[in-house]
Order: structure tokens, then sequence, then C-alpha cells
């Protein structure tokens, strides 16, 4: 009497097949989103902290919308490392579709590798952010990756125009305390106080 014989692997192969297919095809199928950096704006800084904002241009080129699951960044001050992070988002780039993201920066300077006078003493503050976007797809996690240098004009130490101000210089500025916020049209801006170097 013969007995049928035994072809679980044959089965278990043919039925693996089309799911590895429906992954080649989606990982194909999936074109990773484009990033830049539109701009890295100095928003505040003082004697305690700066902040900063990273504005991204994302592209997805693809039919369906990406999630945008987080950003690292690092931020580069004089061409040596400032400080970094990761911002978590919960943002659906649309289909075929761009979009703008900001990535707020907010660092004490007691917890930066660079120092304060350093950091305060001059006219032009020399800047680089770099990072990934993380997204998911339905072909997995991926990353893109961006970075962009530039420079900064240090409102404490160039002076400071605020409409329907004069020029605020830190010679003609009160000693105490140091503040600078700046927005990014200017409006509101406010510069107070410089205590002498």
């Amino acid at each position: 009497m013969r007995t049928a014989p035994n072809r679980p692997a044959k089965t278990t192969l043919r039925r693996a097949l089309p799911v590895a297919a429906i992954v080649l095809v989606l990982a194909a199928a999936c074109s990773p989103p484009r990033v830049n950096v539109k701009d890295a704006a100095l928003t505040s800084l003082n004697l305690q902290g700066l902040a900063a904002r990273i504005d991204l241009g994302i592209f997805n080129p693809n039919t369906y919308s990406v999630p945008l699951k987080s950003v690292e960044w690092r931020l580069d001050l004089f061409n040596a490392a400032f400080t970094q992070g990761t911002v978590p988002f919960t943002r659906q780039i649309a289909a075929n579709q761009n979009a703008d993201v900001r990535v707020p920066i907010s660092v004490q300077l007691r917890n930066a590798a660079i120092g304060v006078k350093k950091l305060l003493s001059g006219q032009i503050i020399p800047w680089g952010v770099m990072g990934k976007c993380n997204f998911n797809t339905p072909a997995g996690p991926i990353f893109v990756e961006f970075n962009k240098k530039g420079r900064w004009n240090n409102p404490i130490r160039g002076g400071l125009k605020i409409p329907g101000f004069s020029s605020l210089h830190p010679a003609n500025a009160p000693a105490d305390p140091i503040v600078a916020d700046l927005t990014p049209d200017g409006e509101g801006a406010v510069l107070v106080a410089l205590p002498s170097m």
C-alpha cells in the first residue's frame, strides 16, 4: 500500500512566494519623499539659552499619503556640534503634495557644548543643520536625510532694528539683563539690555 508523500515544505513555499512578491511590488512602487531645508532661523537668544527653528519642505511623489513619524536633527555652531534632538510628528504628507514642516529647537546654554562667551561675542554665528525625516510606508519605515549651512547675524552683538524703535545697539543698552527675542517678520521683537563684557 502506497502512502501519499508529505509535502509541507512545497506548500509553505508556494504560500510565501505571493507574500514576497507583494512586498517587492510595494517596495518598488514606493518612492522616498524629497526633503529640503527651506530656512533655519534664530528666534531667541539670551544668557540662559536659545531658540531656533528649522523649516523643511517635504514633497511626497507617491499616489498615497505617507506618515511623517519624527525628525531627528543636529545643530552645529561655529563648525562644531552644539546640540541635537528628536521631534515626534503625527503628520500625513498627502499624495503628490508639498508640505511645510517646522521643527522647533530650544536649548539651555548650560547643556550645550559651546560656551556662552563664544556664542555671544561674535557678530556672525555660523550654523549648520542636519538630520533625517523618518516615514512609515507600505514597504516599511524609511528615512530621508537633510542638511544645510548658513550664517546668522548675532542680534545681541550686531544691534537690532525693531519697527517703531530706533536701532538698539549693545553700546546704548542698559546693563541688566540680556534678552533678544525675534519673530520671523520682525514684529514684536524686543532687545533689552546687554551686560558689559
